[in-house]
């Protein structure tokens, strides 16, 4: 527990900091698209720009830190004296996975609420119509959107602790199967994804509804796949590249 509570103040440190930036930076934004001034809005559409940066920053360094701190604390030689305590080494490692997990879900908490700050009202209006044609298909499509966010925002970090650990048993300190494991992972994260969508609707539901509220479910879903695709897509390309050069975690 005293290292669980250690290992939590160390990382909220640095990240409480930057998701409250998150939050004030949408806030400010949306007060500024608000203001009907054409300067404002224009300053407006900017600071929008820079939340965005910051809130995928937020969840980046979330991962990182994390990954870091797990890696210092379990593979490095001066991590012999932790181990060296009275604990068993399965508790030590559940601490950091445990605080790792916490401050995902803080993370991915972070940018969704920032993103419904930030979010333009007729994007707003537009869920609200969704939702009122058919009320329980449009709340359950809003939760399962959530809880992929977050599915994936967690299995991506179990890779990377994973492959990790992989790699450093089998290349000694570099990145190496972490890689490999993401690949696979990312995959399966999309493939869960549609299939979730897919459950939520169902073929019943899918036929029973108009024209226009299927047409709605299925941009969303298409571009709630595309962006993950491309997110995905372009961490395995900087994977590759980092493995390719051999990057020492150091």
């Amino acid at each position: 527990m005293k290292l669980l509570k250690y290992e939590l103040a160390k990382l909220a440190r640095p990240l409480l900091p930057l998701y409250a930036a998150s939050l004030i930076l949408a806030g400010c934004s949306r007060l500024l698209l608000n203001s009907g001034s054409g300067v404002m809005m224009t300053l407006g559409g900017y600071a929008s720009f820079v939340t965005v940066l910051v809130v995928a920053a937020a969840v980046i360094v979330t991962v990182l830190a994390s990954w870091l701190s797990f890696y210092r604390n379990n593979f490095k030689p001066e991590s012999y004296v932790m181990h060296s305590l009275p604990v068993a080494d399965s508790r030590i490692w559940m601490s950091f996975i445990l605080c790792g997990l916490l401050f995902i879900t803080l993370s991915v908490a972070t940018a969704i609420l920032s993103i419904r700050i930030l979010a333009p009202q007729v994007i707003m209006d537009n869920i609200q119509a969704l939702i009122g044609q058919n009320p329980e298909i449009g709340h359950m499509l809003i939760w399962v959107m959530i809880l992929a966010a977050e599915f994936q925002m967690i299995l991506d970090w179990i890779c990377g602790m994973t492959g990790m650990a992989l790699g450093l048993k089998r290349h000694g300190s570099r990145l190496g199967m972490s890689v490999l494991w993401g690949v696979l992972l990312y995959v399966t994260v999309i493939v869960i994804q549609v299939l979730l969508a897919l459950m939520v609707a169902g073929p019943d539901g899918m036929v029973s509804q108009d024209t226009m509220e299927l047409s709605v479910f299925m941009t969303m879903m298409k571009t709630l796949v595309a962006g993950y695709g491309m997110m995905d897509l372009l961490l395995i390309l900087l994977g590759g590249f980092v493995y390719s050069r051999g990057f020492d975690l150091e």
